[in-house]
């Protein structure tokens, strides 16, 4: 940042990239409250938004044709922004511009003359913005397959490889997060999500079966969309959480209460294993991750049951394995419902349903894929209309013609308008929006899909 006004910090999800940048803002903050004299220490104003899930007149402005009038830009407004503070009563702190999203030729072109020694910002309707010294653009990109030289050529570059992190600190900051908060004995102390002597088994478990499952999984197994490891052990964690924590069993008061509590954290922490490292295989790799998972999950969950770990659930009330096909309910035939509202329940509706409702239940998002006419709409939709009264769902479809405009709207006219800046489902109600068909917006010149990035 010495050197370049204009930084992009490169690596796929899960690298670290918004981390690096937010601990390094946080840092030099902290250094200038200490009163260091080193004019880069700073307090950073840091401003984020994703470039692909707007329109380039949003982006840096445009002209209404019909009025003649101008509309400010997000970008224009930012860097007016920094040039006011500098005036104002912040001219000691630092700006930062962070565009969160792919990098295509479409709209950096536009920001060549702010990236270079110009370091001006050209606007459609003539004006021209000098960029302040305290003003920094930087990008966190995915990879650079679509930028153009004369864009990469004025940044500096930060690449950051997945190998440099893994996936361990991942699994250590989940621990800090579920153990306890305070000194014993403080009234303020907040208790653990999971309880001593389990997190510390539980943390050495998962180590153990990641560090063999996840090379074995990627040197066998093909997957439906391809993930980063990061990824799927995040996945892990978050099951094991809504399991264990305070929303599900919460070993914390119910450690007595539990016949073999220390049983129990095995039987989820096997069920999270195959739900999360083994969710995202196709259909045909699942035997050959059976065949390798059993014998590394037995290790560690010795009550494991034979054949395949997808057809074995968990029973709720007694926490330990039973066959999904044991957990089927009666049908009542109701003969005055239409035959496309009809769902006879099977043990694949049961298990997908019970994922579903943990992970929702906990405040989770998720993406359902399949290939078409699997039944991921029927079981999502059943599943919706079955929930508690506290949950109100929207249906968005998504199609070929679906831009961001269509989603904007879709949420807006979905919620109540709280505040101005603020809206939100009924009062207290929980809002579910089940976004259908996710894959279908046409893909733009280069390869990306603005609602997906609104989404994101």
């Amino acid at each position: 940042m010495m050197v370049r006004h204009g930084i992009m910090l490169v690596g796929v999800t899960g690298t670290g990239k918004t981390t690096c940048g937010t601990i390094l803002s946080r840092a030099l903050g902290e250094l200038a409250e200490a009163g260091s004299e080193d004019p880069w220490h700073k307090s950073v104003h840091l401003d984020t938004l994703n470039p692909k899930s707007v329109t380039m007149g949003e982006l840096f402005g445009e002209t209404n044709l019909l009025t003649n009038e101008w509309t400010e830009g997000l970008v224009s407004k930012l860097v007016k922004d920094a040039v006011q503070a500098l005036e104002g009563d912040k001219p000691t702190q630092k700006r930062w511009i962070n565009f969160d999203g792919p990098v295509d030729a479409l709209w950096i072109e536009n920001m060549n003359t702010v990236l270079d020694d110009n370091k001006t910002l050209c606007l459609a309707n003539g004006q021209r913005i000098k960029m302040p010294e305290t003003c920094t653009m930087m990008f966190e990109v995915q990879d650079l397959k679509v930028a153009s030289p004369a864009t990469v050529s004025r940044c500096g570059m930060v690449y950051l490889e997945p190998v440099h992190l893994g996936w361990i600190p991942l699994i250590e900051s989940w621990r800090e997060r579920m153990e306890a908060q305070g000194t014993p004995g403080e009234s303020d102390r907040v208790e653990a999500e999971i309880p001593e002597p389990f997190l510390t088994q539980l943390v050495e478990d998962v180590k153990a079966i990641c560090t063999e499952l996840l090379p074995a999984l990627r040197k066998q197994c093909k997957e439906m969309i391809p993930s980063v490891d990061a990824n799927l052990v995040a996945s892990l964690l978050k099951f094991l959480q809504t399991f264990l924590g305070s929303d599900g069993i919460d070993l914390n008061r119910n450690k007595d209460k539990l016949p073999n509590a220390k049983k129990a954290v095995l039987t989820y922490l096997a069920f999270s294993v195959v739900w999360s490292l083994g969710a995202n295989l196709h259909d045909s790799a699942r035997s050959t991750f059976a065949v390798i998972a059993r014998p590394i999950i037995r290790k560690r969950c010795p009550d494991l049951p034979d054949g395949d770990p997808f057809e074995f659930g968990i029973d709720a009330e007694l926490h330990k394995t039973q066959p999904w096909s044991e957990q089927i309910p009666g049908f009542n035939y109701n003969p005055e419902a239409s035959f496309f509202e009809i769902l006879v329940p099977t043990s694949d509706t049961v298990k997908y349903k019970f994922v579903l409702n943990t992970l929702v239940g906990a405040g989770h998002n998720v993406l359902i894929t399949g290939e078409t006419g699997v039944g991921k709409s029927v079981v999502t939709k059943d599943f919706l209309t079955t929930a508690p009264d506290n949950i109100v769902s929207a249906c968005v479809n998504f199609s070929g013609k679906t831009t961001t405009k269509n989603l904007q709207d879709a949420f807006e006219g979905n919620l109540e308008a709280k505040r101005k800046t603020l809206l939100g489902p009924p009062g207290g109600k929980t809002m579910i929006f089940f976004i259908d068909d996710v894959n279908m917006p046409q893909l733009d010149r280069y390869f990306s899909q603005p609602p997906c990035e609104l989404l994101r």
